[in-house]
């Protein structure tokens, strides 16, 4: 029996209804088609969670295929999808585990998927594939905003500067570019911290 896992992290997503729906299809038809048949003989999406995150709060859902009956908002710093199957026998034993994580903070968004069976490399691989083909209608572009830590604090800094600059330069030409740097700048910024890495458009 062979073991694989992958983890992989993930680039920035607009999480709305329609890609709940999207995922929901792809538990019911991929996966079951994709995993060993003592693995997909449940009802997949019936036993896949979602756990919304607001704050300290977290409010879990208990069954994907029915999240166009969840009530959600879009004051939301996360959520998780998460799938746990085990099968065990006398002679084997067989797992499989996924969860998918969107955030507002860069680091909480990631793939991590592990399973437990025959061919599990090449399963678990063409898993991986199709669900990134899934999501990718949905990312967005602001992962280019958080190339590196310091680049809203750069876009912070900049435009501070910029605008100060701005009312000293002696020459109106000059002073309009910094004032429109320092607006380019400090929006940016404010962009990139009001709006977060992966957004939430649940209400829709």
């Amino acid at each position: 029996m062979e073991r694989h896992d992958i983890k992989r992290r993930l680039g920035s997503y607009t999480i709305t209804k329609e890609l709940t729906r999207d995922l929901s299809a792809f538990f019911c038809q991929t996966l079951s088609h994709t995993l060993s048949p003592d693995l997909a003989g449940f009802k997949i999406e019936e036993n896949t969670a979602i756990t919304i995150i607001h704050g300290d709060d977290r409010i879990n859902y208990g069954n994907i295929s029915k999240c166009r009956d969840f009530t959600f908002h879009n004051k939301m710093d996360g959520l998780i999808i998460e799938l746990a199957k085990v099968v065990k026998t006398r002679s084997y034993e067989k797992a499989f585990v996924l969860q998918l994580s969107f955030s507002k903070e860069i680091e909480d968004n990631y793939l991590y998927m592990a399973l437990q069976d025959a061919g599990a490399t090449v399963k678990l691989t063409g898993i991986c594939q199709k669900l990134m083909a899934v999501l990718a209608p949905y990312k967005n572009v602001h992962s280019r905003f958080y190339r590196s830590e310091l680049l809203s604090t750069g876009f912070f800094v900049a435009g501070s500067v910029c605008g100060t600059l701005a009312f000293a330069a002696p020459a109106p030409p000059y002073g309009l570019l910094l004032a429109i740097a320092a607006v380019l700048g400090l929006g940016l910024f404010a962009y990139s911290s009001i709006k977060g890495y992966s957004t939430f458009e649940l209400a829709r």
